[in-house]
């Protein structure tokens, strides 16, 4: 999809050949790549050690990391000689003491955290910076199954004493791919209203 400013969002399975193909194909010769904005969206699943196996925390590690790593291999001699800037969604949750019945969840951004910072490593001697924005809970689709006191208890618990929204997180990601953020790689910018500090 495209809109006036020459921006594209594309929904596609990075673990795909044929979708890392036709990504591939898009780009090449046809457009200059200047930010690329990374998120893996779906609800958040609840369960416990018991409930899952290796496979579940395979498949979202598939999912979340892999991805990454495959999208960027595939864009790699269209990245290398441009100031771009990669903005990976991470999670707060990867901070201080993780949620119960969260363990996939909190496995798979904690490896996506540790992506981010090698590629912001490996890539910015050509020039591409490479952050992470890490929300705590956002009012969006996928902390909807969340239980509301949850959400009650994180808001109150919070500095600021409320809940992200959507708006709020894309206004971090505009500033890190912007210009005004230049100077800016290898950081996670933990957007939690002050729910814990570093």
């Amino acid at each position: 999809m495209k809109n006036k400013k020459n921006n594209f969002l594309l929904k596609l399975d990075l673990n795909s050949l044929k979708d890392l193909n036709k990504i591939k194909k898009f780009v090449k010769n046809k457009y200059s790549i200047k930010s690329i904005v990374y998120t893996v969206s779906g609800e958040i699943e609840f369960r416990t050690l018991k409930d899952i196996n290796q496979n579940d925390i395979k498949k979202e590690i598939n999912i979340q990391t892999i991805g990454l790593f495959n999208l960027v291999k595939t864009l790699f001699e269209d990245l290398k000689n441009n100031e771009c800037s990669i903005v990976v969604i991470g999670s707060d949750v990867v901070f201080g003491k993780p949620p119960i019945k969260m363990l996939t969840y909190n496995v798979a951004k904690s490896s996506l955290l540790g992506i981010t910072k090698s590629l912001a490593v490996e890539l910015g001697s050509k020039g591409i910076r490479v952050n992470m924005v890490s929300p705590g809970i956002i009012q969006a689709k996928a902390s909807s199954n969340f239980p509301p006191i949850t959400k009650e208890k994180y808001k109150v618990d919070s500095t600021l004493n409320k809940i992200a929204t959507v708006k709020n997180i894309s206004e971090i990601i505009e500033f890190l791919i912007s210009k005004k953020s230049s100077h800016i790689t290898g950081v996670n910018l933990r957007a939690n209203a002050g729910h814990s500090f570093d």
